[in-house]
């Protein structure tokens, strides 16, 4: 891993650091075969070379893309900004204090009254996302 686990100086900023290189990650990773608005994307994509201030400048950039056509960041983004605006309701002070359980708590909690295919993306999403974190050896 390029980085420390705790990048930034607070959970919460430490937490959208991540989101905002799995995101960019995603916009070079999903099929752009549909674009249709390449200076918008470029934007987007250049912005999140620079710092995102809060989820919603990243919710903001996501769109961007998506409405430039870009298929599918949405549904990863989307799941992972409830997971985000869940876990930070627990004012953890470090990112290595997220475990399995912790995870299947906040999971449960903002995937119950969802549909049965939408509550299985919510943990495939997550756990693509802290895939992609898992520090290597």
């Amino acid at each position: 891993m390029k980085f420390p686990l705790d990048y930034k100086d607070s959970f919460e900023k430490s937490l959208l650091f991540w989101l905002v290189k799995f995101v960019r990650y995603k916009l070079s990773a999903l099929s752009n075969k549909e674009l249709k608005n390449d200076a918008l994307f470029r934007r987007a994509s250049l912005a999140l070379n620079h710092e995102v201030a809060n989820i919603n400048e990243l919710e903001r950039l996501a769109k961007d893309a998506r409405n430039a056509g870009l298929t599918g960041i949405n549904t990863y983004f989307n799941p992972l900004k409830k997971f985000y605006e869940a876990i930070v309701e627990y004012n953890l002070e470090s990112m290595r204090n997220i475990d399995e359980e912790l995870l299947s708590e906040i999971l449960a909690s903002i995937t119950g009254g969802l549909s049965d295919a939408r509550q299985k993306k919510l943990p495939n999403r997550a756990n693509k996302f802290f895939r992609l974190h898992r520090p290597t050896k």
